[in-house]
């Protein structure tokens, strides 16, 4: 299973839209562990939404249409 996910950095108006296999692992990733990276410059990220999809071909769909 993967999941798309919106994130929001209130701080600077960013939005990041992403896919990963471990949700929780990711945001962890995004908000504390990552030392390199577009979204380490907007830190904090809130979890805007998600969506949990079987097959990796359709988040590339789910992704063009946000």
């Amino acid at each position: 299973m993967f999941t798309v996910y919106v994130l929001h950095s209130e701080k600077y108006g960013k939005i990041y839209i992403g896919y990963t296999s471990n949700l929780q692992e990711r945001l962890k990733s995004h908000n504390e562990l990552g030392k390199k990276g577009w979204t380490v410059k907007f830190r904090s990220w809130t979890l805007v939404c998600s969506s949990m999809h079987a097959a990796l071909v359709a988040l590339n769909q789910i992704i063009i249409d946000l």
